[in-house]
């Protein structure tokens, strides 16, 4: 799938297709199922889970590459036929959402692996069916991230419009989830797609929003992909959200060059303030800042971000993730 292709497949996502999972399948299936069928059951559910957990764990340790055909395996011949067999309302329901883990892994596998058009294009197409699993599973949240993986992919060969109809989608599914962490991941991804197209005001809201949700405790128990999802991952996210619209900061007030500097010669304004950002964040430790828990008021909560995410951006505490969901 070359770039031109990935644009009018990626539109037809952000218009209509990605709303168009089929929400009886489960229901239907488990009234139509052939003579044949396996019978499904909850240890095969756990099987997937385990494997998702395995499979990914190898992955951010060798790369997406060193075992996406295990991956790949894994799901057509022990998987598919699971989803064909025979099984309870609500055990389809678990297998769906466990398979379209398993499919989002394979995504985030290839888009892993490389930048060709021909990974780009099996990521983006695991992505969608992954979210289609997820939607008749009934799961918000895996059907958000799989949407998040859409848009991330979007923003990554800029395609901006697309990035932000499919983040404001991924923001839509995930705004009634009761995790702080997962709200925060969905709406930093609508802020970094509406950046990206040039849409601060878009962007603020809802980088605010996503302060708002990470400063809040952490859910307990579960097993919600959106653990991995720190306050300094979210820093360090927002310092790289701010950075591509720094000159949005400036014109509001947020960073400014030190006082009594002079630009150095042929250094333009952005130059200019970029050494702003730079000495800044150098300036103030990430422990510092974040242990501040975003104490601003509503009217400064912009002002406290652009703070918070210009220290985190100069921290190895806050770069140096690897874990899969990278995406």
């Amino acid at each position: 799938m070359d770039r031109r292709n990935f644009i009018l497949a990626s539109s037809g996502y952000a218009l209509s297709a990605l709303g168009l999972p089929d929400m009886d399948s489960i229901t239907r299936r488990t009234t139509t199922v052939s003579p044949g069928a396996v019978r499904v059951g909850r240890g095969e559910v756990a099987a997937v889970r385990h494997m998702v957990k395995a499979l990914g764990d190898s992955a951010s340790e060798l790369g997406g590459g060193h075992a996406r055909h295990l991956a790949v395996r894994y799901l057509t011949q022990d998987v598919a036929p699971w989803l064909e067999g025979r099984f309870t309302e609500a055990t389809g329901r678990e297998l769906f959402a466990a398979t379209s883990q398993l499919v989002h892994l394979a995504g985030w596998m290839a888009q892993d692996e490389g930048g060709t058009p021909e990974l780009r294009g099996l990521a983006q197409g695991y992505y969608a069916h992954s979210f289609r699993l997820a939607a008749e599973a009934g799961d918000a949240e895996l059907s958000a991230t799989a949407l998040r993986g859409l848009a991330v992919q979007c923003v990554d060969l800029g395609y901006r419009a697309e990035a932000v109809q499919l983040g404001e989608a991924c923001v839509e599914y995930g705004r009634h989830l009761d995790n702080p962490r997962a709200v925060a991941y969905y709406e930093a991804t609508l802020a970094n797609a509406a950046a990206q197209d040039g849409d601060r005001h878009m962007a603020t809201k809802h980088l605010a929003t996503s302060e708002t949700a990470i400063g809040r405790p952490a859910a307990e128990g579960g097993d919600s992909w959106a653990a991995h999802y720190s306050p300094g991952r979210w820093a360090h996210e927002s310092g790289m959200i701010l950075s591509s619209g720094a000159r949005g900061c400036h014109a509001h007030g947020v960073v400014q060059p030190p006082e009594g500097r002079r630009r150095a010669p042929g250094e333009d304004g952005g130059r200019a303030l970029a050494r702003a950002v730079s000495a800044a964040a150098a300036a103030v430790r990430f422990r510092a800042a974040a242990g501040a828990r975003f104490r601003a008021g509503a009217g400064g909560r912009g002002r406290a971000a652009c703070a918070l995410a210009r220290a985190a951006a100069s921290s190895s505490a806050a770069s140096g993730i690897s874990t899969w969901p990278r995406r």
